[in-house]
């Protein structure tokens, strides 16, 4: 035997007897002689439960497969580069280096040699090494050629604690795979068995005369029918390099397929004919999803009629999606093309599956030409077939889907609550919902108002998770609230009231600065000891204090960008986009939405978006570094003195962020946004539409000089006013469209006369001043989402009831009513104690930022009272009622500028 082939397999035997396997194979060698001298004995160590600690070489490999999947291969010969340079391991770094070079060392200090730099073949081929494979894995009981079952009997051998996966598609075997190479990699050599992973990749790049090499080298170490199969399925889904591979090297007598399998393989390979039956497709094995997934791709492309491959499309779909990703969609342009003639819910299925699936990234031509018009498009003729010639109403349209199997249903309503999708319907099923009777700007409402009936239908046939469906409920309803409220929230700006920042920061200076003196520190030496020491705190306490101004605090500088980052300037383009579509192609115009999509939310990324990593914070800890320096505690100075210094450089930097917002938005932004929209517009086919151009550009226009104001710090009170009980009526109604056959609230107004005999008198409504609207939002979404979760009735029988009383000099007081199951009257007992718990936590933490920038929990709703009228307010449920069958809850304010209707 060659010197070489020696090397490889003590190299061998040794990783498989220090992972426990082959005990004897070489019993002079002792388990405590391997430990500590290979760095890919101790990785394969430290998979065992009982190892209390890792080599820095272990750990470093660790990191580094963490990001290998980009390129396994090249990833593992970083990491022998950084281990030639960086290991503490004498041994290991000998090792690597010896890579040819002429090194003196033992067996013992060369056995690691092969772990990146193995040699693809001695002795003129891989018989020899897959013989030492066959060897090392006898104790297993493992056959070669491995298939997917050995692989798991070896991981579970090497970690007993490993659970077997379900592996039913071919991205869950991919993961598999992986799985499979991070643990055992140092058992066939690190670059090896990165090769398979790259095969997964139908994007790369891989030369016929690579592909046959690899099946060699593959072949040495047993996975030949891996390798095999996705050389094939590449193949069959359009490969022209895997095809030649496939016929002029052994991958497919590699597959291990059936003789009838092969033979019909090759006949489809070979360009002779060939069928793939649906009996075929429903006897294929969920435990072969490369074999699965080759018959899937050929059972589509064998398609005659586009009625047939739109049933095929959502057959695969339903079997294993992930296919869909791997074809070349370019061969089927005409049956997506001759598709649009069948008004079917499978069309509708086709467009979702297409839109939301990734299965056309690999054919960029078809998904521009795709996406999101042609599925659109597919989506209104549809829209229009059951409007016009059987007379559906918009449920009778959402029901006319059930027909299709579960997940192609579930993809077709994800699809409809897609941004801007709903607009493409909404003139054929316009919503008659109540709600757009309350807002004046009907066209706008009545998209969203469409897509909550489409969430009302969806929470009945559960087609769709609840929690998903309430975030996009949430989201819609503040859509249909903004276009309501815009006067009240049209500045939409950055409402920071700078006194009560600066007491905030005031607070957490006292309560976390400290720096003692020592008056013992006389010497020089003590008092440079004493200044590293006052620049580390000061250093340290500078990241803290950027970090509660940032993220910590009640006015949370990044906290107050969230508006804008998630809504506010989404919705004023959208709405400008919507404006000049009217009267033209409306259908078209989910297009330009989704092409100003990129470029503002990169915008939202980089410029709206404070995070510990961004110069804005560093420049803030470096700025507040440098006021702590100057600092002298021993001074009159005092902390007042310190932290109106650090307040004021935090504002004065947070408006200069502001400015540089607003410069990107009114020029960089604007430019590009423009830019994409005007090369849409100079395509054919709306070359020539000149008042579509003149009209999309002009509201374009006016969308980024209306939000140009909004960039910018306002710490004066909101000037509008609202009316309280509109507000109630309009919320409840807003609410209320997911929900069915339900009682309207009852609202009332009332002033509160002097006179004893007539307590309340009739009011048409209470107008209050307008920063109070966000936290009356938030009360009264808050009120009615509760009184639904936790009264224990259904919604008919759900009775609430509203009383807003103007008190005149003693403010304003709002009873919010609603009635129980009389059952559940510990329940209820247990969720007012409840209430008043979070409340009192509130209180306590009422300097304290939101957790999140979302919700309508009660902790905000009391921040945001609390912002406008510091602790003189009053918020509790009272139990006073609950014996009457009545959860009664208690909002008082005072009046200060509240208008009296």
């Amino acid at each position: 035997m060659s010197s070489e082939y020696n090397k490889f397999r003590i190299s061998l035997l040794r990783r498989f007897q220090a992972a426990g396997f082959g005990k004897g194979r070489l019993r002079q060698i002792t388990q405590a002689s391997i430990a500590g001298k290979s760095f890919a004995i101790d990785y394969l160590l430290s998979i065992s439960s009982n190892v209390n600690h890792e080599t820095l070489d272990v750990v470093l490999t660790k990191a580094a497969l963490e990001v290998a999947r980009e390129d396994g291969r090249q990833a593992a010969l970083k990491v022998a580069d950084q281990f030639a340079r960086f290991t503490e391991s004498t041994v290991a770094k000998r090792a690597i280096l010896a890579d040819g070079s002429n090194v003196e060392a033992s067996y013992e200090e060369l056995y690691d040699r092969f772990l990146f730099y193995s040699p693809l073949s001695f002795n003129g081929g891989s018989r020899e090494k897959r013989s030492c494979y066959e060897e090392a894995l006898d104790d297993l009981n493992i056959p070669l050629p491995f298939d997917r079952k050995g692989m798991q009997k070896l991981l579970q051998a090497l970690d007993p604690e490993f659970q077997i996966p379900k592996v039913r598609s071919f991205d869950d075997l991919s993961d598999f795979i992986w799985d499979l190479v991070s643990s055992v990699w140092p058992l066939f050599d690190a670059s090896i068995l990165f090769i398979p992973l790259s095969y997964f990749k139908f994007d790369d790049d891989i030369l016929v005369e690579e592909m046959r090499s690899h099946l060699d080298l593959m072949r040495g170490y047993g996975f030949e029918r891996l390798l095999g199969r996705l050389i094939v399925l590449q193949a069959i889904c359009g490969s022209c390099t895997a095809r030649r591979a496939v016929l002029e090297s052994k991958a497919l007598e590699y597959c291990r397929y059936s003789k009838a399998q092969m033979s019909q393989l090759e006949r489809i390979l070979t360009g002779r004919n060939a069928h793939v039956s649906r009996e075929c497709i429903g006897a294929m094995s969920d435990d072969n999803p490369i074999e699965r997934a080759t018959y899937l791709a050929l059972y589509l492309q064998q398609s005659r009629f586009p009625f047939e491959f739109l049933e095929r499309i959502t057959e695969i779909y339903e079997t294993d999606e992930t296919v869909l990703r791997l074809l070349n969609w370019e061969q089927f342009l005409k049956l997506i093309e001759g598709s649009v003639e069948f008004l079917t819910p499978e069309l509708v299925g086709m467009a979702s599956i297409l839109s939301l699936s990734g299965a056309l990234d690999r054919s960029p031509t078809i998904k521009s030409l795709y996406v999101p018009t042609g599925a659109n498009t597919d989506l209104l003729n549809y829209a229009k077939h059951c409007r016009e010639n059987k007379g559906m109403s918009a449920y009778q349209f959402f029901r006319s889907f059930s027909k299709l199997p579960p997940k192609t249903q579930k993809a077709v309503f994800t699809f409809l609550l897609e941004p801007g999708v709903m607009d493409t319907i909404v003139n054929v099923f316009p919503s008659s919902s109540e709600l757009i009777e309350q807002v004046d700007r009907n066209d706008a409402v009545n998209a969203l108002s469409l897509k909550l009936d489409c969430i009302a239908y969806l929470k009945k046939k559960r087609i769709i998770a609840h929690s998903d469906l309430d975030t996009i409920e949430e989201s819609t309803r503040q859509r249909v609230r903004q276009v309501k409220y815009e006067t009240e929230t049209s500045s939409g700006r950055i409402r920071l009231n700078k006194r009560k920042f600066a007491d905030l920061v005031f607070e957490f200076v006292c309560d976390s600065y400290e720096f003692r003196t020592e008056n013992t520190l006389v010497e020089i030496h003590d008092r440079e000891i004493r200044t590293y020491l006052e620049n580390r705190w000061n250093r340290r306490f500078a990241a803290q204090a950027a970090d509660f101004i940032c993220f910590r605090c009640r006015f949370a500088l990044d906290y107050l960008l969230s508006n804008l980052r998630h809504n506010f300037l989404r919705f004023k383009l959208e709405s400008a986009i919507d404006a000049a579509f009217h009267g033209q192609d409306v259908e078209q115009a989910p297009l330009f939405k989704s092409i100003i999509t990129d470029p503002l939310d990169e915008y939202c990324e980089d410029w709206l978006t404070i995070s510990s990593e961004s110069s804005f914070f560093d420049k803030l800890v470096g700025d507040i570094y440098q006021i702590l320096s100057e600092f002298d505690p021993s001074k009159d100075e005092g902390y007042r003195h310190l932290s109106d210094k650090i307040s004021t450089i935090a504002i004065k930097l947070y408006e200069q962020l502001l400015t540089e917002c607003r410069e990107a938005w009114t020029s960089n932004v604007k430019l590009e946004i423009t830019k994409v929209v005007e090369e849409k517009l100079n395509s054919e086919k709306y070359g020539s539409n000149t008042a579509l151009r003149e009209a999309l550009i002009g509201e374009l226009e006016k969308a980024f000089m209306d939000t140009e104001g909004w960039l910018s710090v306002n710490d004066s009170p909101l000037n509008s006013e609202f009316g309280l009980r509109e507000l109630f009526i309009f919320e409840s109604t807003n609410f209320s469209t997911a929900k069915t056959r339900r009682k309207p609230v009852s609202a009332h107004c009332y002033k509160k006369s002097t006179s004893k005999s007539k307590a309340k008198i009739l009011a048409n409504d209470v107008i209050i001043p307008g920063e109070l609207f966000d936290a009356m939002v938030l009360l009264v979404q808050n009120l009615l989402e509760n009184a639904f979760q936790y009264s224990g009735l259904p919604a008919a029988s759900t009775a609430i009831d509203v009383e807003i009383i103007d008190c005149g000099m003693d403010g304003v007081t709002i009873r919010f009513k609603n009635n129980f199951d009389t059952e559940k009257r510990t329940e209820v007992k247990r969720l007012l104690r409840e209430f008043n718990k979070r409340l009192r936590e509130a209180e306590n933490e009422a300097n304290q930022a939101p957790l999140h920038t979302g919700g309508s929990g009660l902790k905000r709703i009391y921040f945001e009272l609390f912002s406008v009228f510091g602790s003189n307010f009053d918020l509790r449920a009272d139990g006073s009622e609950i014996r009457k069958g009545t959860f009664l809850v208690v909002c008082s304010f005072p009046n200060g500028e509240v208008k009296r209707d």
